[in-house]
């Protein structure tokens, strides 16, 4: 992730977020991210208080160990909370029907 395509993730949390019936959760798979520059950690830190002011639990899945301490060291972490990562999607998923019941 890095600042030409940080934008796009913008763009696209805003209309997930304001469409349709109330959104509770949302996992952002990270399998295709290998590196988050600063612009794309600013980005995503204005992500993570965009869903947080519409109560949205925005969790994290597939992150590689270099992108996790990258967050980590961003400030990320902190920010989404270190209990909302995921080691895949599905274990999302998981915990997103555990959290329902």
């Amino acid at each position: 992730m890095y600042y030409a395509n940080a934008s796009k993730l913008v763009e696209d949390v805003a209309a997930l977020v304001g469409q349709g019936g109330p959104l509770r959760w949302m996992v952002l798979d990270c399998a295709a991210i290998g590196d988050v520059d600063y612009t794309a950690a600013a980005v995503l830190a204005r992500v993570v208080e965009h869903v947080h002011q519409h109560h949205v639990h925005l969790v994290l899945s597939s992150v590689l160990g270099q992108v996790r301490r990258q967050l980590d060291r961003y400030g990320i972490s902190k920010v989404v909370g270190h209990d909302a990562y995921f080691d895949t999607p599905g274990e999302a998923l998981e915990a997103f029907h555990f959290t329902v019941r």
